[in-house]
């Protein structure tokens, strides 16, 4: 059954955020959301914000694995509100064509294979002065990538031109800032709506 995208319902990434911040303590109310919300915003921090591992390994292997970290722990949160009993909670059932992108990037990536990592520079604002910056990207998405997951195989939940869509969507967006704020931005709406459905029904005794 196909899902309903709003493809409005997209970050326009004009900035980042260079500072690492801590999901929302509202997540504590959840047995271990807080933890798989925070280990994704690490993962995501350390892909782009150390040099550490970039000695013994190259900058596509290190912004690769972590980048494949964060997204499993990504959607490790919609497991978590799971099985604390919001069945209901799914991603599946958001509108955000990218929260359903990163949902497929993670499935392919522990399921399928991996993606090619990229590199390119970006014209930033440093401190109100002009600077270039070289930022880490997802290069040569296709949606021939995606057909052998079962949700595009055997569910039909996602048509070609709708991988289509995500893949230019993502990639307009990642080459402002790069891959990282393009996740960090669906990382926060996945919490906002936790957040949400957690306000409309507070977890058994919370």
């Amino acid at each position: 059954m196909k899902v309903t995208l709003d493809w409005n319902d997209y970050p326009d990434i004009r900035g980042g955020d260079p500072i690492f911040r801590p999901p929302p303590e509202s997540l504590r109310s959840v047995p271990y959301l807080y933890d798989r919300a925070l280990s994704a915003r690490y993962m995501l921090a350390l892909s782009g914000g150390t040099d550490a591992l970039k000695h013994t390994v190259s900058a596509e292997v290190h912004l690769g694995t972590f980048n494949r970290a964060s997204l499993s722990d990504f959607v490790g949160m919609e497991e978590v509100m799971q099985n604390a009993g919001y069945k209901d909670f799914k991603i599946l059932n958001s509108t955000s064509p990218l929260l359903h992108f990163m949902r497929l990037m993670r499935h392919y990536q522990i399921h399928l294979g991996d993606f090619s990592i990229g590199r390119h520079e970006v014209q930033v604002l440093f401190y109100g002065k002009p600077a270039e910056m070289t930022v880490g990207v997802i290069a040569d998405l296709h949606p021939d990538q995606f057909l052998p997951l079962k949700a595009v195989s055997r569910f039909d939940t996602y048509s070609a031109s709708d991988l289509q869509r995500m893949i230019d969507l993502f990639d307009e967006q990642q080459r402002r800032m790069g891959a990282y704020e393009v996740f960090y931005q669906g990382i926060q709406r996945l919490i906002t709506d936790i957040e949400a459905a957690l306000r409309r029904r507070p977890p058994t005794g919370a």
